[in-house]
């Protein structure tokens, strides 16, 4: 037989072999969960969400201007992003501590790249990873990717919700995780698995007493009140 090749959508002047989008998204989602990682075991002693959302704001539109450069695409779309992948992770590297690590990276990277259709289409894995395709949000950022650049933006409300159900999620439960570190503070019980490096007992102990100290605040308000 005769092999016949059509372009769905020719390539640009600048762009003569293709970007491969799923090496594009895997580096939003690497970018979003190393984030909270790094901070769960370099930084222990900042304990509060609220302290970690400038961080996870920088960080989300700093590396997506950087991968920007790399990669020549998406600046919006990739801090959106990382910045709800960041969420996500944090939930659990907050609550668990480190051991989340692992579950974290299989569930938002390794289940994501067969369910993709980045790698190889998705008719040729199993079908439980056509079932992901829809949730997790690796695949999400695999078309979101390949759709602006080369099909005019068609499509992304889909991927766009699954990411911002990540990004939801994740809020709810990193304020949920507030509430249960400072139950545990309360308890004298600290962080879950805390990582012991210099400095950082006299820090967790000043951010002890500032919880108490707001929390006195609030109890004597509501007394008055």
């Amino acid at each position: 037989m005769a092999l016949e090749t059509r372009d769905v959508r020719p390539l640009t002047a600048d762009d003569t072999m293709g970007s491969n989008s799923l090496y594009v998204a895997m580096s939003w989602i690497m970018t979003g969960f190393l984030i909270m990682a790094v901070l769960r075991g370099g930084a222990p002693e900042l304990r509060r969400f609220r302290q970690f959302l400038p961080l996870l704001a920088g960080w989300a539109v700093g590396m997506a201007v950087w991968l920007w450069f790399l990669f020549d695409v998406l600046i919006g779309a990739g801090a959106a992003i990382i910045f709800c992948v960041a969420l996500a992770a944090g939930a659990f590297t907050r609550t668990i501590g480190l051991a989340a690590i692992v579950p974290v990276m299989i569930v938002l990277m390794l289940l994501g790249v067969p369910a993709s259709g980045g790698g190889l289409p998705v008719s040729m894995v199993p079908d439980v990873f056509r079932t992901l395709q829809d949730v997790l949000p690796l695949p999400a950022a695999v078309d979101l990717a390949r759709s602006l650049v080369y099909f005019d933006a068609t499509g992304l409300g889909g991927n766009l919700l699954t990411i911002a159900a990540w990004g939801g999620a994740g809020l709810v439960l990193n304020l949920l995780a507030d509430l249960w570190l400072a139950h545990r503070a309360r308890q004298g019980k600290g962080i879950p698995a805390e990582v012991s490096r210099a400095g950082a007992p006299g820090k967790a102990a000043q951010a002890d007493a500032e919880e108490r100290q707001e929390e006195a605040a609030l109890a004597g308000s509501a007394a008055a009140s």
